[in-house]
């Protein structure tokens, strides 16, 4: 027994030392594979400076006719990225991507972008394109760097949004809330907490976030915040309904209400555009609608003429594209040969029906005008339950 118990106790050693060994094995492989699909390492350190901030993106915006103030989304970061890059951040944003590599060789990158060195790195990042965006807005020589910004932010929204034929571009204005941002908003997440989407506190507590930032940003130079928590409830949580409120008791400036009405006129956009083009979910804009079509109402911004008047034109056109849509499937569908066995079911006509009679229902809700789509929609029911 004392031979046998030796013998297991030696091939125990052996067991749990190719065990560890595989484990290490393991791990590193592990480690290997996410690190991996996450090359772009010095771009991922800068960008996290936008966290607070970053929309999560949202096709619909990106049919906004015009940059939305205070909005930054992916795309914009690959623009904003690739422009600094070529610019300002060549020789230091090599030397933390390599930093980060080295790091990464065997640690998960999360880990490794939170090591004192890897944040000193971004530091070194921001400071420098902050002087660059400062003397770039100063000397008002702004326009190689937007044209690169604008070309890769193009891109990136078509990978996003295939077929998308063009993007409002971005100018001056948003290299300004940048440099702002940068110098002396990031430090804000705290405040801006309340901005996320699933915030409980959104509805009683945007108007004490807007006041602690100004106190924050009081003398820093930060003009270019001043609605920044508005903002940023609008972009990133969706809060109409308490920024509409804001913007009743006049506690928010104009950026607020344009910006309200820039997402009424991306959701009449990215919806005519769906609807034209026969893709997408034309549906899943309704909900959202109806959520910014009281908010402009409550803010009276459909009582200001110029407020009334970009409302107007986004709803026209939506009626204008349900009124063609509805008299192409009437035209198309009379077409088919009824009360045949085999005949083909309705082209189109249910899914539309739908889409347009959620549209419709809103109108009515709010006492908007629709147009001949009563009547349209009426027929194109009738030969629905006439087949």
């Amino acid at each position: 027994m004392g031979v046998l118990g030796g013998l297991l106790c030696r091939l125990g050693r052996q067991f749990r030392r190719l065990t560890a060994s595989h484990a290490r094995g393991s791990g590193r492989g592990i480690v290997d594979y996410l690190n991996v699909r996450r090359p772009q390492r010095a771009r991922r350190l800068f960008t996290g400076l936008f966290d607070s901030v970053l929309a999560a993106d949202d096709p619909v915006l990106l049919h906004a006719p015009k940059p939305v103030p205070g909005l930054i989304q992916r795309a914009d970061i690959a623009g904003l990225w690739l422009a600094l890059e070529a610019f300002a951040l060549k020789e230091i944003a090599a030397g933390v991507q390599q930093a980060l590599d080295e790091g990464a060789a065997d640690t998960l990158l999360d880990d490794v972008l939170k090591r004192p060195e890897a944040l000193e790195g971004q530091r070194r990042m921001c400071d420098t394109a902050v002087a660059y965006l400062g003397d770039l807005l100063g000397e008002n020589k702004a326009a190689p760097f937007l044209e690169v910004l604008n070309h890769e932010r193009l891109a990136e929204a078509r990978r996003q949004v295939p077929g998308l034929a063009d993007l409002a571009p971005l100018g001056p204005a948003f290299l300004r809330f940048v440099h702002a941002y940068l110098s002396v908003g990031r430090h804000s997440a705290d405040v801006l907490a309340v901005c996320t989407p699933h915030s409980a506190a959104a509805g009683r507590g945007l108007e004490a976030a807007n006041q602690e930032l100004h106190q924050r940003l009081a003398g820093q130079g930060g003009e270019a915040l001043t609605d920044l928590v508005p903002l940023t409830a609008l972009h990133l949580g969706r809060h109409y309904g308490a920024v509409a409120l804001m913007v009743h008791g006049h506690t928010v400036a104009g950026p607020v209400v344009e910006a309200l009405l820039d997402h009424f006129s991306a959701c009449c956009a990215s919806l005519a555009w769906r609807m034209t083009r026969f893709s997408g979910d034309p549906d899943s804009i309704l909900p959202r609608l109806a959520l910014i079509l009281p908010a402009l109402i409550v803010g009276g911004v459909l009582e200001d003429p110029k407020g009334g008047a970009v409302f107007r034109s986004g709803w026209r056109r939506l009626i204008a594209v349900f009124e063609n849509r509805l008299r192409d499937s009437l035209k198309n569908n009379r077409a088919v040969t009824p009360g045949r066995p085999d005949a083909p079911p309705l082209i189109d006509a249910p899914p539309l029906i739908m889409v347009v009679s959620g549209w419709h229902q809103l109108a009515r809700t709010y006492d908007q005008e629709a147009g001949e789509i009563a009547s349209l929609l009426e027929e194109l029911k009738t030969m629905v339950e006439a087949r």
